[in-house]
């Protein structure tokens, strides 16, 4: 199947993203990933990045055709839906110059004597008229995916790529992605775009959004106090400083949010106006998610969707700990 003539269109896309709503109504987007990324336009992939190839010379799948791909996908999937833009961020520039230009002295260097390629690229694109309130949020079925380039031995000869690809439901106040590990497909190996439509489509195929939604709901029924999320933090830095040994003798599961994730996290409890405490005696597991989420969007764009798929889990379990149900979790309130 040739997966190139089914790509759609793709806008350019500005930093802050504005696109029209299910109801045709511009909104602005805020970004779904920040660390240190930036915001790309196709045009810009197209016309001043070249498309790194092996050492055989057969070229990398370019970004744009991976995001175009996956959206294919998810619009065969999907075919009576309506579709936002592609947001698109891009990290870890490598840059060159044309042969011509090798003797050129930097300051000297004309714009068309320049070449770059950015290693680490993601995506996300909203379905708009699949739109729910979840817990008081109007959130959107969100599509998109990642990759690093310095997963790819570009000295040998063609082989796979790397690709995540995700589909989860989205906080349209923040773009929080809530990602389950059901909607998650982590470094999957693809030689071709055509490998990529195929693996997007199972994956869509079998992804059920409405249990989806009804979990994320089901989030906001439990209440976390903040002596609970004190205790809860605290017990996350333990963790983080116990031997994998220490770790296997209390059963515990393996987590891998860092300090830097965790700080973030408490810095949101205190200051963020959606999900934080606010005054308010406590927050709802949904919130923790969230908090967990917004810090998680600092992540490098390779560990992205593994790490907010991990967030989720550790809210679900979280959740049942302060329920009482049966969970290795627990210890983390203890």
């Amino acid at each position: 199947m040739d997966t190139d003539l089914l790509l759609p269109t793709v806008l350019a896309l500005p930093t802050a993203v504005t696109q029209q709503s299910a109801a045709d109504e511009p909104r602005e987007i805020p970004a779904f990933i920040e660390s240190n990324s930036q915001a790309i336009t196709l045009a810009e992939l197209e016309n001043e990045n070249i498309v790194p190839t092996f050492s055989d010379l057969n070229p990398v799948i370019a970004h744009q055709t991976f995001a175009n791909t996956v959206k294919s996908a998810a619009m065969s999937i999907f075919p009576n839906e309506k579709f936002g833009d592609i947001e698109m961020r891009v990290s870890h520039q490598t840059n060159g110059r044309i042969p011509s230009a090798l003797h050129v002295p930097v300051n000297e260097l004309q714009e068309w004597q320049k070449t770059k390629y950015y290693q680490r690229f993601a995506f996300a694109f909203e379905i708009l008229s699949m739109s729910e309130t979840i817990n008081g949020k109007q959130c959107y079925l969100t599509i998109g995916g990642t990759r690093s380039l310095s997963n790819t031995n570009l000295f040998g000869k063609q082989a796979p790529q790397k690709f995540s690809i995700f589909i989860g439901w989205r906080a349209s106040v923040c773009s929080n992605g809530m990602i389950h590990t059901d909607g998650l497909k982590s470094g999957i190996s693809c030689l071709t775009s055509a490998d990529i439509f195929e693996n997007s489509f199972n994956l869509f195929s079998n992804y059920d959004a409405m249990t989806d939604l009804r979990n994320l709901r089901n989030l906001g029924t439990t209440s976390m106090t903040t002596e609970q999320f004190c205790g809860i933090l605290g017990r996350f830095r333990l963790y983080s400083a116990m031997s994998d040994k220490q770790r296997k003798q209390l059963s515990l599961p393996e987590i891998t949010l860092g300090d830097s994730l965790l700080n973030a996290a408490t810095k949101n409890f205190v200051t963020d106006s959606d999900f934080g405490i606010n005054g308010r005696e406590a927050i709802t597991c949904f919130d923790f998610l969230n908090l967990l989420n917004a810090a998680a969007k600092n992540s490098y764009i390779d560990l992205y969707a593994a790490r907010n798929a991990d967030c989720t889990t550790i809210a679900v379990e979280i959740q049942k700990a302060i329920n009482h149900e049966d969970t290795p979790y627990s210890w983390f309130l203890n």
